[in-house]
């Protein structure tokens, strides 16, 4: 019996070393026919499957003490060595979509806040995304890392929480380094000894358009390329990518990178049986019309802060504390210079309000097409204030662009930017457009932000008599009041078909009436933002009439 087991032993040894010599015969064989660039460690220039029949039975254990050994190092700030070791548990455990999620964050998240500064936290995260890629060379379109690639994107590029001056500072160099580099490229090649991330990968030409190769189909995702998914990396984007949108000659911002790759895994879920590993369907399917209106608000404040360069005015740190810099100025207002500096921000400008006027459109409607499906529906409700919101920042920045084109025509710079001869349609154009805009904005008041009980007491029902209001609101306001709301009844969930001409009285109502009796509004700042926008728009319409 002793001698069986001793045998059998030896044939399991032997067993082990032959397919350990086969697997390097194999990847011997697959590198004469398919040379792959060199690198530091043998081991980890072999793939996961290579990595599993040389280590056999060792892999769980191996996986462990790595495990516990990145995560010290993480808690004792010893990053040395440490993306080494990440590397490995990714190649060692290739199939676990919840390893891949958590590496990525790790990367993007933890290890990013340990850096000393905002150049080495900016290179953590490009490592994030650089996980993701490995994973997707090896897996491709898996949902789980498309998803958390857009995540990346969004919050740690695109929309950090904390100090506005790191967010311009994302934003700007992402997107000034998918442009081509003006400075001559490394010697040394991603995948060779000594190469270290330091800036993203160019994405554009030196015209702006989209790179081709990032809009080629790969050959695996031609069967669901008819279904509306071709597997291109940057395909989402392509609808940018003309010369009638204007393609990206300011370069890529980091949340439109974040809508491509949530469209692209709400896409897969909506036509595969692929499920992302935690989050649910909803959340999956919603979030590209989040990225498109957090792209179009981001736009939008650039926009802003171009214009009031243009203008020699000093840049507030927040977003909100533009607005007025520039609201009263007339069509015929002079710029700072006409330098081609300022000339330059002007043009830029122009752009950025266009490209946020159509992504604002691009966000309602990826709004409303969400709402259509089963997922969408069943919480509907959420997303009303989102599509409306939609709608009226288009307007806004619709009115904002023909205005500060006005301005343009306007001016003395030669050439000029944009014709004479456009004046009057542009100024035409924004009135409308600003009209709508107070309108839209008033409505969201109203609609959304205007508490139940103030709604009840104040917008017209079939109670709606002197005597009551002037007992809830006082004379002077009741008479003020009671006049233009005789015939009218109408209440939160239908005063979309009410007249806007009565929104500012409405709203001018409640105000008063908070203010008289000195209530909380647990809404106040929403209420003040937007008032800031009407106060915006009435006052340019002031100037156009």
């Amino acid at each position: 019996m002793n001698r069986r087991r001793s045998t059998l032993s030896i044939l399991l040894i032997i067993s082990l070393l032959a397919t350990a010599a086969m697997s390097v015969l194999v990847q011997d064989r697959h590198d004469a026919l398919l040379p792959r660039p060199r690198v530091a460690s043998r081991l980890s220039g072999l793939d996961s499957f290579a990595i599993g029949l040389l280590l056999g039975g060792l892999r769980g254990p191996l996986v462990m003490v790595l495990w516990a050994s990145s995560e010290n190092q993480k808690i004792n700030k010893d990053l040395e060595d440490i993306d080494t070791k990440i590397d490995l548990i990714r190649r060692l455990q290739p199939e676990f979509d919840s390893v891949h999620i958590f590496q990525m964050w790790n990367k993007a998240y933890n290890l990013s806040v340990m850096m000393a500064n905002i150049q080495n936290k900016y290179a953590a995260i490009l490592d994030g995304l650089d996980y993701g890629r490995s994973v997707l060379e090896q897996r491709a379109d898996n949902l789980s890392v498309l998803y958390q690639m857009g995540e990346i994107y969004f919050n740690k590029l695109g929309n950090p929480v904390g100090n506005p001056a790191d967010k311009r500072y994302y934003n700007a160099r992402l997107a000034a380094e998918t442009l081509p580099p003006l400075n001559v490229a490394s010697k040394l090649q991603k995948g060779q000894p000594g190469w270290r991330r330091t800036r993203h990968d160019t994405l554009l030409d030196s015209n702006g358009f989209i790179l081709p190769a990032l809009l080629a189909p790969p050959s695996q995702a031609a069967a669901l390329a008819p279904l509306g998914y071709t597997g291109a990396e940057l395909q989402f984007l392509d609808v940018y990518n003309t010369p009638q949108a204007g393609a990206f000659p300011y370069g890529v911002h980091p949340i439109a990178l974040a809508y491509n790759y949530y469209k692209r895994a709400a896409v897969l879920q909506s036509i595969t049986a692929q499920q992302h590993v935690t989050i649910g369907e909803g959340a999956v399917a919603s979030r590209p019309a989040v990225a498109l209106k957090y792209w179009a608000d981001n736009m939008w404040e650039h926009a802003r802060r171009l214009e009031a360069q243009t203008l020699g005015k000093n840049l507030p740190e927040e977003k909100l504390d533009l607005e007025p810099l520039t609201a009263s100025l007339p069509i015929n207002a002079h710029f700072l210079d006409l330098s081609q500096n300022t000339r330059n921000l002007l043009q830029e400008a122009l752009f950025t309000y266009r490209r946020a006027t159509d992504v604002a459109k691009h966000a309602e409607t990826e709004y409303r097409q969400h709402i259509a499906t089963s997922r969408g529906a069943e919480n509907a409700d959420l997303y009303f204030s989102q599509i409306d919101s939609a709608a009226a920042l288009v307007e806004l920045l619709a009115a904002d662009t023909d205005y500060l084109a006005a301005m343009a025509a306007s001016s003395a710079f030669n050439p000029p930017l944009v014709p004479t001869a456009q004046i009057d349609s542009r100024r035409r154009s924004a009135a409308q457009h600003y009209r709508k805009a107070i309108d839209l904005y008033y409505f969201l008041i109203l609609k959304y932000y205007t508490e139940d009980d103030l709604a009840t007491l104040i917008y017209p029902s079939d109670d709606y008599n002197f005597t009551t209001l002037e007992h809830y609101l006082g004379s002077n306001l009741a008479a003020r009041v009671y006049p233009w709301a005789i015939g009218q009844k109408f209440d939160k969930a239908n005063i979309r078909n009410a007249d806007p001409a009565l929104f500012p009285k409405l709203h001018a109502a409640v105000t008063a009436h908070v203010t008289a009796k000195k209530l909380f509004r647990e809404n106040a700042e929403d209420i003040a933002e937007y008032e800031t926008y009407i106060h915006r728009a009435t006052q340019r319409l002031a100037h156009l009439q």
